[in-house]
């Protein structure tokens, strides 16, 4: 029966599922299918680092020299992490110099988190002067702050494999049934939902990003297809992605392909496979995100396409093109 399902009904069965209270993990997407708009949960989560990332880190680093009155919130939070981690050691600074009677890492992390104050609107750690009493603290903040500058920001990519055997365990409790047929047609399952979930946007309750984030289908550097986030900017034709830090992590199929989307949920389905062929074509690739997408059915299995083709016209080759004869 779920060979004959469609993106629509896999929307409806999330909202359904939503009233059974499944797992947090799951009602996240059942939240998601739920709103045209998420504004909270840990989808909405995720693209408002990524939208803070790009707007204020990134601008933040690009400075000549580091601002430490003002501190992105995502900078000053790693700032304390990477402290917490790594100790105090990891400066370029004389401690004993610094810190003649000595100095704890817990001290320091005491001493900043008294010394900033988080600041939602201006999207920043601001330093409160009066709170101020050994400049010792300000010169090893300087020091280790252009460490942090290509830290991974982004939270670590979801697999749907958990997503799966979340909905493998709600249909077992809610119907005594289903969970065979969902792990048989596993990867048609991840189509729909890839499907069901490209162009969501991730926005702020009662207003519009300047630069709006949405999830987006695209594959990662592995060659995996993924739900991706991107952040966008206003252009003559609509909407257009902008280039984004692109992270560095140990496995493959959860980095992006290019500098211009975040995986978000990686799936183990291939474009090679599972991504209509002509998509391939570098007149159109790296387009999807603006058109709506279906799932189809070939003779070589089901597939992602576009909702509304983009029919090309054929490529030149040797024969296509005839010249008179030179008199």
């Amino acid at each position: 029966m779920i060979g004959r399902l469609e993106t629509s009904e896999l929307l409806n069965a999330l909202i359904t599922i939503r009233e059974a209270r499944p797992s947090a993990r799951l009602l996240d997407w059942c939240d998601t299918a739920a709103h045209v708009k998420r504004e909270k949960g840990q989808t909405w989560k995720s693209g408002i680092l990524i939208w803070r990332e790009k707007l204020w880190v990134d601008e933040y680093f690009a400075n000549d020299s580091l601002e430490i009155e003002k501190i992105p919130i995502g900078v000053f939070e790693a700032l304390l992490q990477t402290i917490e981690h790594r100790g105090l050691g990891i400066s370029t600074v004389d401690l004993k110099r610094l810190y003649p009677g000595g100095m704890t890492k817990e001290e320091v992390l005491c001493q900043l988190r008294f010394m900033y104050r988080r600041k939602e609107a201006s999207g920043c750690y601001e330093l409160h002067r009066p709170s101020v009493s050994d400049k010792s603290d300000l010169v090893l903040v300087r020091a280790i702050l252009p460490i942090l500058e290509r830290r991974c920001y982004g939270l670590k990519p979801l697999h749907f494999d958990d997503i799966h055997q979340d909905f493998r365990h709600v249909f077992d409790r809610l119907l005594g049934s289903g969970a065979r047929v969902l792990k048989k047609q596993k990867q048609l399952l991840a189509l729909h939902f890839l499907c069901a979930f490209h162009q969501t946007e991730i926005g702020l309750a009662g207003t519009s990003l300047l630069n709006p984030c949405y999830l987006t289908v695209d594959s990662t550097a592995s060659g995996h297809l993924a739900l991706s986030l991107a952040v966008y900017e206003k252009d003559k034709s609509g909407l257009d992605q902008i280039l984004l830090h692109r992270e560095s992590r140990p496995a493959r199929q959860l980095m992006a392909s290019h500098g211009y989307a975040r995986p978000y949920l990686v799936t183990d389905l291939t474009e090679v496979r599972h991504l209509d062929s002509s998509e391939k074509d570098e007149r159109i690739w790296g387009t999807l995100f603006k058109s709506a997408l279906r799932v189809q059915r070939t003779r070589l299995g089901y597939r992602l396409t576009r909702a509304n083709p983009v029919h090309l016209p054929r490529l030149c080759v040797p024969g296509d093109i005839t010249f008179s004869s030179l008199s």
